[in-house]
């Protein structure tokens, strides 16, 4: 649980591990993560490159990239087929998170949470933790723009549009420095101050977890 001293600290004091998963989209199934990426804001709103998560995940028996997903992200079937099992990649990732209080963020952080809730048996923080949108963090800021996606609010500030995008670290590269500026942008115009605030606007319900064992 995060601390009640935790959550009255400044924005910028805070910690956060900003994630983006790329999915096999399974006709009549849910989305399959094959790839997760992560990195992390330290306190004073430090993008720490060196905190970097990236891997590569095999999907379950019987589930096939589709020729969209292939188009979209690159991803090849052996390179799924070589790569650790969806267990194994979400334990690693659990050794990869920050000891003591931190928030996760996303751009569309219901798709992630989502996922996180799935493997929840693994770590209760994938289900227990806050998760902060960053669509919705914009929306207050900028409640005017044609739509929210990451290239739209990237074009806000400038933030060069990745190459690759579509896949998960070039994703979270960009997610990471738009939610740094969102921060410095509603911190210097008072639309909020405390990590509290900022859950309240920000953050999104949690879904109730699914007993889902055949996953594993």
């Amino acid at each position: 649980m995060i601390s009640m001293e935790y959550m009255q600290l400044k924005v910028e004091e805070g910690t956060f591990v900003v994630v983006d998963f790329e999915t096999a989209t399974p006709s009549g199934r849910s989305p399959e993560p094959m790839e997760l990426a992560a990195m992390c804001v330290k306190p004073n709103l430090i993008i720490d490159s060196k905190y970097t998560f990236n891997r590569l995940m095999r999907l379950p028996p019987g589930v096939y990239l589709t020729s969209f997903d292939i188009q979209q992200t690159g991803i090849s079937q052996n390179d799924l087929n070589a790569a650790a099992s969806q267990e194994s990649v979400f334990l690693k990732f659990s050794d990869y998170l920050p000891k003591g209080n931190f928030l996760f963020v996303a751009q569309n952080a219901n798709y992630e949470s989502n996922i996180f809730n799935r493997f929840s048996k693994l770590n209760y923080l994938f289900a227990s933790s806050i998760f902060i949108d960053t669509i919705k963090i914009a929306k207050y800021l900028f409640p005017h723009l044609k739509d929210y996606k990451l290239d739209t609010l990237s074009e806000q500030f400038s933030i060069p549009i990745h190459y690759n995008r579509h896949r998960a670290l070039p994703d979270v590269e960009m997610t990471i420095k738009l939610f740094v500026e969102l921060l410095k942008k509603g911190v210097k115009e008072r639309k909020f101050t405390t990590i509290s605030d900022l859950n309240i606007i920000a953050s999104i319900k949690r879904n109730t977890i699914i007993d889902q064992p055949s996953l594993f």
